[in-house]
């Protein structure tokens, strides 16, 4: 994480995003360091609560495959723990 203003660390940052997903954006970049132009990822505002949120959803479909024997012999619950 960053601790102060953009132009602390970069002399150029485009605004537009490059690329988007539902938990973070990528925006090209130049360091105000040495001019190397970079990718940032910037988190969006609660994406850690929504895939720790997604994560529970996801471990409660596994325990309702291996209920039903869907799970293909594999224990899906404990490898997502």
């Amino acid at each position: 994480e960053l601790k102060g203003p953009l132009s602390d660390f970069f002399v150029d940052f485009d605004e537009e995003a490059a690329a988007t997903a539902s938990i973070a954006q990528v925006h090209f970049a130049k360091l105000r360091s040495d001019g190397e132009p970079v990718a940032v990822k910037v988190a969006c505002v609660g994406s850690k609560r929504q895939m720790l949120s997604d994560m529970r959803t996801m471990l409660r479909a596994a325990m309702v495959l291996r209920r039903l024997g869907l799970d293909g012999g594999i224990d899906l619950p404990t490898i997502m723990r």
